[in-house]
């Protein structure tokens, strides 16, 4: 198990030490994946987000990768996807980036999360959890539709 200790700055100036936990299944991670086609890259990733296999993608469309491939330096062009989400659904992203992933050994690397804002990752955590189950639809249509005052909200960017 790990620890990480943060540093934050209160409204009178007075710092304050955070300790968390980050080296468990439930710590936030980022997952970077690549690929050769930047609208395939997009759909897979939002893929992943549909099934709250991730939070969100950050998509960058062009990136430079330099690397060895059966015996040959290869120089080309490559988009990349950046994911956040929970460290106990990499492998479920991996077993998808297998199945699904053009390349015969695609680019999946994950790196922790040591701190962050902490609504953020609050946020991370509640949209990559199973949906909660919805009530079946009644054909009483005088009781009007409720909002879920417990969703969690997308933050302002």
């Amino acid at each position: 198990m790990r620890w990480a200790v943060s540093w934050s700055e209160s409204e009178s100036g007075v710092g304050a030490s955070h300790i968390e936990e980050f080296d468990t299944q439930e710590s936030v991670v980022e997952v970077n994946i690549t690929g050769d086609d930047a609208a395939w890259l997009a759909e897979f990733a939002t893929s992943l987000v549909n099934d709250r296999l991730a939070a969100c993608a950050n998509l960058i469309s062009q990136v430079r990768s330099v690397y060895r491939w059966q015996g040959r330096i290869e120089d080309s062009s490559e988009a990349l996807a950046v994911l956040h989400t929970r460290r106990s659904l990499v492998d479920r992203i991996v077993e998808r980036a297998d199945s699904d992933h053009p390349y015969d050994v695609p680019q999946v690397v994950v790196k922790p999360i040591v701190t962050g804002h902490a609504a953020y990752l609050e946020w991370v955590r509640a949209e990559t959890a199973p949906e909660p189950a919805r009530r079946a639809p009644t054909d009483d249509r005088s009781s009007p539709a409720v909002p879920d005052a417990a969703a969690p909200q997308v933050p302002h960017r």
